[in-house]
C-alpha cells in the first residue's frame, strides 16, 4: 500500500520543496500539497494517511484546536507542525495537544528528513528544533509572550491578523465579552495598550508574521 503524505502550507514554495525531500526519502509515497486548514479535513475525510506536515500562520490553522479536528478523523496519522513561529515558545503547546513533532522552518533540511523517517517508520517522537532560547535568564526577563495562556495565545494571533472581537468570537465559537476579556488580560500582561503594540511584540518574540 502506498504511503500517503499531506503536505499543508500557503506558500507552494516550502511544499514544493517538502516534495522534492520526500520524493528522494520515500520513493513511490503519494504526496498531496493543500493551502489551507479546510482542505486538510476535506484531505483527510476521504483518504488514508500516515502524515501531516502542516504550518500554523495558514487559513483556518491558527488555533491549538488543529491538532485533535486532525486527531479526530484520523487517530493514527502522525502530525508534524513545521513552523516559522519560535519552537521554544510554541512546540511545548502542540506537543501538549498531541502533535507528534515541532520544527521552525530554520531546521536544517537533514534534521526535516530525520523526522519524516523517524515518524513513518521509528516510534513517535517528541521532536523539537534546536534552536536559541528566547531569553537568557542570566540577561533578563522571560518574553511576555510566555505568560499567556494557550487561548490568550490564540486570541492574540486573531487579533493581529486583524481580526474584530465578533468575528474572533465566531471563530472561536465563543461570546463576545469572553473575547474582549481575552484581550484585556491579553494587553495587561504584556504591558501594551493597543494591536500595533502586539504585533511588534510578537514580531520581536516569536517569528509572527501575516506574510
Amino acid at each position: 500500500m502506498a504511503i500517503n503524505i499531506l503536505l499543508a502550507d500557503d506558500h507552494s514554495i516550502i511544499t514544493d520543496g517538502l516534495r522534492s525531500l520526500i520524493a528522494r526519502l520515500v520513493p513511490g509515497a503519494v504526496t498531496t500539497q493543500v493551502s489551507d486548514m479546510d482542505a486538510v479535513l476535506v484531505h483527510l475525510g476521504h483518504t488514508e494517511t500516515q502524515l501531516v506536515v502542516c504550518d500554523i500562520n495558514m487559513p483556518g490553522a491558527n488555533h491549538f484546536g488543529i491538532v485533535k479536528m486532525i486527531k479526530s478523523l484520523q487517530p493514527g496519522v502522525k502530525l508534524l507542525i513545521l513552523s516559522a513561529y519560535n519552537p521554544e515558545l510554541y512546540a511545548h503547546r502542540y506537543l501538549e495537544e498531541g502533535a507528534d513533532a515541532y520544527l521552525g522552518k530554520n531546521a536544517a533540511t537533514s534534521e526535516i528528513g530525520d523526522t519524516v523517517m523517524r515518524l513513518l517508520y521509528g516510534a513517535g517522537v517528541d521532536t523539537v528544533a534546536e534552536t536559541e532560547p528566547l531569553t537568557d535568564h542570566r540577561a533578563g526577563p522571560v518574553s511576555p509572550v510566555t505568560t499567556l495562556s494557550n487561548r490568550e495565545l490564540e486570541v492574540a494571533q486573531l487579533l493581529i491578523e486583524g481580526n474584530g472581537i465578533l468575528e474572533i468570537s465566531n471563530l472561536l465559537q465563543i461570546h463576545v465579552n469572553t473575547v474582549s476579556t481575552y484581550k484585556t488580560r491579553i494587553f495587561e500582561k504584556m504591558n501594551i495598550a493597543s494591536i500595533p503594540e502586539l504585533v511588534a511584540v510578537f514580531r520581536n518574540y516569536t517569528g509572527w508574521s501575516l506574510g
